[in-house]
């Protein structure tokens, strides 16, 4: 980092990192075949600019260019006047207006997560502890739902679980596109274990059927 002015600006923000709390991930985005949960740049940055004004500062974030790579630079303005330049944070440059958005809101998350040492946590870390636990590649809330009904079935029930699973989805839950996790979950939770006495019912009705194709004539 780069300070301009007197030691007053370090102090301060040596007292702000001492004071910034954890962040919440309170936002999702579907990858495709994963969906990842990352805190908002607006909760971040509320964060590291509650942390500032309590000690004199202000956050000053600049995109710019940087040795030919897109840039954001983070700077921390103190009301004497001095300030603290922090080092750019850098990708490539973007080649398109969106995509540069998406770029732009990157660098500024993740250089003030990075910068203020901001820990994020998950908005709910008792489920995140459970889904490791039954499912360590879960990719979304519905598949840790399903995989916990799972671990709850005995070896036989899981079998069959998984075999009419595959019958109606044409998919495993590992292979199926996170966008179809919520109609399996709610397949899931309507399907039931066959009992003894609908596997006899439906091997009797197997038999009848094979019986009637033999004597049908051809």
């Amino acid at each position: 980092m780069k300070q301009v002015g007197t030691g007053e600006a370090m102090t301060a923000f040596y007292a702000a990192l001492g004071s910034v709390e954890s962040v919440r991930k309170s936002e999702t985005a579907d990858m495709g075949r994963y969906v990842v949960k990352y805190a908002s740049l607006n909760a971040v940055h509320a964060e590291c600019q509650r942390a500032c004004e309590n000690h004199g500062l202000q956050v000053c974030q600049e995109p710019t260019v940087f040795e030919g790579l897109f840039a954001v630079v983070n700077t921390l303005l103190h009301r004497d006047g001095s300030a603290i330049e922090m080092e750019p944070m850098c990708l490539p440059m973007p080649k398109e207006a969106q995509a540069l958005g998406s770029a732009t809101t990157y660098l500024r998350r993740y250089s003030l997560v990075s910068q203020f040492g901001l820990a994020v946590e998950d908005d709910d870390g008792q489920a995140a502890t459970t889904a490791a636990q039954t499912a360590p590649g879960r990719r979304t809330e519905a598949e840790r739902l399903i995989r916990e009904q799972i671990a709850g079935y005995d070896e036989a029930t899981t079998r069959e679980f998984r075999k009419a699973f595959l019958e109606h989805f044409k998919s495993s839950l590992n292979d199926l596109p996170a966008s179809k996790h919520g109609d399996a979950l709610t397949w899931a939770r309507a399907w039931k274990p066959p009992t003894p006495e609908s596997t006899a019912d439906d091997a009797a009705d197997k038999a009848w059927v094979d019986a009637a194709k033999q004597e049908s004539p051809s």
